[in-house]
């Protein structure tokens, strides 16, 4: 690489060749990065790529590139690739570089694995990504995770920001534009985290195929509309509100099992030290019952009758 010094307008910021983030998509200037630029100059020098005698493609550093040229910089420091190096090459650069700061996110895996399929056939970006990752992958996976660039700008950026599960994302590139954007809304409305994610993504599906109607008419639905109306819960209590319900909606012989066993455990008025639990799913008719003793002390006082009650029984069975 060569050390140079460009003119910033020469650079070609709408080109996005080698870029791995969402496309269009802008975070705004970090601050804390202007004031250091204007107190050290940039420390980490973009990396370029010459794509005519006075235009040049960012490699890295784009962030950095917009915020000396907000800051009225009319030059900046920057690596520039040398001529012969290929447009996989500078991906794989790419990638390299945000590997550095932190874990690429789904997005930025998914943009580097279908630009560098303009390249290479998918056995080659397989092992590509493999050297630099350090992550085996095959055709299969690669396929799964470009298709995520198949959703809308919104949701692409959700995955990339991680307030929308990629699992959860890639069950969403096999719904209708509505059902996507019906459970998009919600997730995003209700800041629902990756487990109710998860659990709501498959609940509505499920509910869909067994009601033969769509996601977007469950999700839709009075009851719903009714949680997110209350203006006296916050959204924790809204989403655990919407999660109960599509429980129940999804299991009402298990909600009613469960109502009954609550009314049952309130009419024996147990201890606040006790507790009775059922089995997973009531799939038994066994009760498991926990006692809190607050020292060992306290216990030894008890054990006896407990004792001498559980071996009564057992010979008695």
């Amino acid at each position: 690489m060569l050390f140079t010094r460009i003119h910033i307008k020469h650079i070609d910021f709408p080109d996005t060749a080698f870029s791995l983030k969402p496309d269009n998509y802008t975070r705004g200037i970090d601050a804390k990065m202007k004031v250091s630029i204007q107190r050290a100059g940039i420390l980490h020098p973009p990396i370029i790529k010459e794509k005519t005698p006075s235009s040049f493609q960012i490699i890295t550093g784009k962030q950095r590139l917009l915020a000396a040229a907000a800051l009225g910089h009319a030059t900046c420091s920057c690596y520039k690739v040398h001529s012969d190096i290929s447009d996989i090459e500078a991906l794989d650069i790419s990638l390299e570089d945000t590997i550095l700061s932190h874990q690429p996110s789904p997005i930025e895996q998914a943009h580097y694995l279908q630009k560098a399929l303009g390249h290479l056939p998918v056995d080659e970006v397989a092992i590509h990504y493999s050297a630099i990752t350090g992550t085996a992958i095959n055709p299969f996976h690669i396929k799964q995770k470009t298709a995520l660039l198949t959703l809308e700008e919104p949701l692409q950026i959700a995955v990339h920001e991680k307030s929308l599960d990629e699992k959860v994302a890639m069950e969403m590139t096999k719904m209708s534009f509505g059902d996507r954007f019906a459970l998009f809304d919600i997730i995003s409305a209700l800041q629902l985290s990756v487990s109710n994610q998860k659990k709501l993504t498959s609940s509505s599906r499920e509910l869909a195929g067994r009601l033969k109607i769509m996601i977007r008419d469950i999700l839709g639905g009075e009851e719903v509309l009714n949680i997110f109306a209350n203006e006296e819960s916050n959204l924790p209590q809204k989403a655990s509100k919407l999660m109960g319900l599509i429980h129940k909606k999804r299991f009402p012989r298990l909600t009613d099992a469960e109502n009954t066993f609550h009314t049952f455990v309130s009419g024996v008025h147990l201890p606040k030290n006790i507790s009775l639990n059922h089995s997973p799913s009531f799939e038994q008719d066994t009760l498991q019952m926990d006692i809190t003793f607050k020292n060992q002390d306290e216990f030894m006082k008890v054990w006896p009758k407990i004792e001498t009650h559980f071996r009564v029984t057992s010979e008695e069975i």
